[in-house]
């Protein structure tokens, strides 16, 4: 008795410091985070199952999951191509302060830091605060740093009317590729279609953004171009 009430009293501490350090976080970062979460969970799980002996319980259950969980992966790693095609891709930027690749359907920062504050570390690793003090590095140094660590910050959502981009260097026909989830050789039909299903999530009118949407549309362009 004593045993499981110490470990629900353990459990609730790490549910409320889980959930305070998950509101610290930006929302370009929750995602990964939630699911990090869950596999802390299950092994919260596990852990209990032990300490109080109904781990067969938990064993048997899992042992059930394991050909689902293989065939899961297996599929996946088969659709992985087809759900690139219909998300997008991701949008690549250097800069001599970051080394970045930004998710475009949901503005999601990741990379690494090359200079400044925090250098060394991945996007991952820093939190809103850190976010903070890296943008602000940025702000008299590097237009272009500053505002992909803002753009990260905000989750691609600024408030009132979005600043305008700076000018960043056109996508080479493989970074175009990358942006619209394709790959090899697409046809014309390919290309209007990956653009279309993009653009229609990222146009500012809907809450968008104008600099991904920017950034899909010459995507679109450098390709058809090739046509």
């Amino acid at each position: 008795m004593i045993i499981k009430l110490i470990l629900a009293i353990g459990l609730l501490a790490l549910l409320f410091y889980g959930m305070h350090q998950y509101k610290k976080l930006p929302e370009a970062r929750r995602r990964g985070a939630t699911v990090k979460m869950l596999i802390f969970g299950l092994a919260g799980i596990l852990l209990i199952g032990v300490l109080t002996g109904r781990m067969h319980w938990f064993g048997a259950v899992i042992a059930a999951l394991l050909p689902m969980l293989r065939f899961g992966v297996t599929a996946g790693m088969r659709l992985l191509p087809l759900w690139l095609s219909r998300t997008g891709g991701q949008a690549s930027f250097k800069t001599e302060y970051l080394d970045v690749r930004l998710r475009v359907q949901t503005g999601q920062l990741s990379g690494t830091v090359l200079k400044g504050p925090h250098a060394g570390k991945t996007i991952e690793q820093l939190n809103a605060e850190e976010l903070t003090e890296l943008e602000q590095y940025y702000r008299e140094r590097d237009s272009k740093s500053f505002y992909l660590i803002k753009f990260a910050r905000k989750g691609g959502r600024f408030e009132g009317q979005q600043p305008p981009p700076p000018n960043f260097t056109n996508p080479s026909r493989d970074e175009a590729l990358q942006i619209l989830g394709l790959s090899g050789n697409p046809t014309r039909e390919d290309i209007v279609a990956a653009h279309r299903r993009l653009i229609n999530k990222l146009h500012p009118d809907r809450g968008g953004s104008d600099f991904l949407a920017a950034r899909v549309n010459q995507a679109r362009d450098i390709l058809l171009d090739g046509k």
